[in-house]
């Protein structure tokens, strides 16, 4: 209009019998006037679609959440329970049957039959342990019955062929002071059997001695260690230096027995295969 405001004119002619001219009728209207029904019923719209979008959102969220996320976590939680070493964590039951449910129930099926192998192994393991302590019994158990068989022979042979060699020897005495007049054939006899009893009673001596020597019992490792090392060197002609520390710890008589072994086999091996 001619204020500058935007209005809407509708007109139309009519026929008037008053006037013999063109008449029409015009009618305005400020055009905000005009659209202000229509632009609250656009804002009305688009308030309700925001809203019903947001009640969508959210509905999917929550339906995600709930037939989808937590069944997740829930397999989420209990596979890494699992890896942790839970072989009891189970996903059990949940919700609806589809595929989820279906990849739980394998899961569950997966756990407990990883549970029950373990639990096998574990038990085989057990029984193998026990296997072998009671190998480890039995050797122990072998190895003190040879020592104690060594040590029987060693006071037999010790006590029974000395004593006849001494006897043997006391006789060759004997004879020697109590038959003067013989040649000097017998005297060379004589001095022959002296010296074979004698070196049978240090071949006895040696061997009880291999068998089980006296001075490990009676002075300890060190002590018996010592004398294998000077035995060994007259025996063989190796020359051994011992350099003993003082420090000789309180260890059972079938250790001590043991250890004491192992040092005698290192000293034949050395012989045998070192060349020294």
């Amino acid at each position: 209009d001619e204020k500058g405001v935007q209005r809407i004119y509708a007109f139309a002619p009519l026929a008037s019998t008053l006037r013999d001219c063109q008449v029409s009728v015009v009618l305005e209207i400020p055009k905000e006037l005009a659209l202000t029904a229509s632009r609250r019923i656009f804002a009305r719209n688009v308030a309700l679609l925001v809203v019903s979008a947001l009640i969508a959102v959210l509905s999917i969220w929550w339906a995600s959440d709930v037939f989808i996320l937590r069944r997740v976590r829930a397999m989420v939680r209990a596979s890494r329970q699992l890896a942790a070493g839970d072989m009891s964590a189970r996903i059990g039951k949940i919700g609806v049957r589809d595929e989820l449910s279906h990849l739980a129930a394998v899961f569950d099926e997966m756990a407990a039959s990883l549970q029950e192998r373990i639990a096998r192994e574990v038990q085989v393991m057990a029984s193998l342990e026990q296997s072998r302590e009671q190998l480890r019994n039995l050797a122990a158990y072998q190895q003190e019955v040879r020592e104690q068989e060594k040590i029987r022979i060693a006071r037999e042979v010790h006590d029974q062929l000395g004593q006849s060699l001494t006897i043997m020897s006391m006789d060759l005495t004997w004879i020697k002071k109590h038959f003067s007049n013989r040649s000097s054939k017998i005297d060379e006899k004589i001095s022959g059997m002296f010296n074979v009893i004698e070196d049978a009673l240090e071949r006895l001596h040696t061997v009880t001695a291999e068998l089980r020597p006296v001075i490990l019992d009676d002075f300890g490792l060190a002590a018996a260690i010592e004398w294998q090392v000077e035995e060994y060197s007259k025996r063989i002609g190796i020359e051994c230096r011992m350099e003993p520390t003082g420090f000789e710890p309180d260890l059972p008589k079938g250790q001590t027995t043991a250890i004491f072994r192992i040092f005698q086999e290192i000293l034949t091996n050395i012989m045998r295969h070192a060349q020294a």
